[in-house]
């Protein structure tokens, strides 16, 4: 084989390794954006269960002032 040929042969590897270095990596960020979108319906949760304690104290507390209102006006 000449020299022109085995260069191109060593191109041509060098770009198959490179695809295939891509592959990989791709491989490995697809994995941490799966982790990322768990951890993120996670936290999504956890703040709908803080809005919803802080709506029930707000209620809670609204009912409270009511009543309490209610009292004194009785008074």
């Amino acid at each position: 084989m000449d020299h022109v040929v085995l260069g191109k042969l060593s191109e041509i590897l060098q770009v198959i390794n490179q695809i295939q270095s891509l592959n990989f990596r791709n491989q490995q960020l697809g994995k941490e954006l799966e982790a990322i979108e768990a951890e993120q319906e996670t936290l999504l949760s956890l703040v709908r269960q803080l809005e919803a304690r802080c709506r029930a104290e707000v209620t809670h507390y609204g009912r409270s002032l009511s009543a309490r209102s209610a009292g004194t006006a009785a008074s």
